[in-house]
């Protein structure tokens, strides 16, 4: 049931030609290739714990929210991608 999640924000990304970048086991992290400074970190501090990092849009500047589940943390990254 998890892996599904993880595979409907995977896909969210990919549908908006963000591209996959290396990280580690808990963290992933997805970035827009036409602007590389555009880009969103997921990490997975344990199961009930999510934090994102999304860019400020104009900016070299972003910020972070925590989150508890990940269709919180789905719908959240459909309003900022």
């Amino acid at each position: 049931m998890l892996g599904d999640k993880y595979k409907k924000i995977e896909h969210l990304f990919k549908s908006k030609k963000y591209k996959y970048e290396e990280s580690t086991i808990n963290n992933f992290a997805y970035y827009n290739p036409d602007n590389i400074t555009e880009k969103f970190v997921i990490k997975i501090v344990k199961p009930d714990l999510m934090e994102v990092e999304v860019p400020l849009y104009n900016t070299n500047y972003s910020y972070i929210s925590n989150f508890s589940n990940l269709d919180k943390l789905y719908n959240y990254l459909l309003l900022h991608i």
